[in-house]
């Protein structure tokens, strides 16, 4: 059975962990074994209670101070190179979800492990940080996975094994979605909900040009 490292420093109800937990789902059920290592300050996110996977918790918070975020950053590296260097062997795979847990493909490297990064966003500050962990990734990824063109392209990491995977809802909440009912039986003006918060690279300037650019 292979193994799996899968690596998100911060467990919460955003984007980037509810994708890993669709992942993961389903490389569960592969039959893979896997092993998760992430932090849960609060409330319980997106990666909390994953049937097939053996969580390994990490100390890790964001703060209001810039400063005490960037030492907790550091030291969240520190852990987690040396619990992937302990876990890793060279037929495993070590997922790294976004460019934040550098430490993770380092040691995988180390090990001579396999290392995924699944990369979200491109708007990571401060901008040296930022140039840190693309160095990072550039020089240990062998697969990097985008969830869209834009961040391939924004991010151009020279990294020869590239794929574009687009986020999609999971099977379960399609399914309910077919079983709701609509509130009204009339014809009526066509609603499209975008659930997102309100910054640009989320979309949602060509969000409310779309509707703009279609026939009356």
């Amino acid at each position: 059975m292979s193994r799996i490292i899968a690596v998100h420093l911060l467990n919460d109800r955003s984007g980037s962990p509810l994708v890993l937990r669709q992942s993961l789902a389903v490389l569960a059920e592969a039959g893979y074994a896997i092993d998760l290592l992430t932090a849960t300050p609060g409330e319980p996110g997106f990666l909390s209670d994953l049937p097939g996977v053996t969580l390994h918790p990490l100390a890790y918070r964001w703060s209001a101070s810039q400063w005490h975020t960037l030492l907790n950053f550091a030291l969240v590296q520190w852990v987690v190179f040396w619990k992937v260097l302990r876990l890793a062997q060279p037929g495993s795979l070590v997922y790294v979800n976004s460019l934040l847990p550098a430490g993770a493909a380092l040691a995988a490297r180390c090990r001579g492990a396999r290392v995924v990064y699944h990369l979200h966003e491109v708007s990571l500050r401060p901008a040296p940080l930022r140039r840190l962990l693309c160095a990072v990734a550039q020089r240990t990824a062998h697969r990097l996975l985008c969830v869209s063109e834009h961040v391939r392209t924004t991010l151009a990491l020279p990294v020869a094994g590239q794929k574009v995977v687009h986020n999609s809802l999971s099977p379960g909440f399609i399914e309910q979605a077919n079983r709701a009912s609509l509130p009204y039986d009339s014809p009526r003006p066509f609603v499209v909900l975008m659930a997102c918060s309100l910054r640009d690279y989320k979309g949602v300037p060509e969000f409310f040009a779309r509707p703009r650019a279609a026939p009356a």
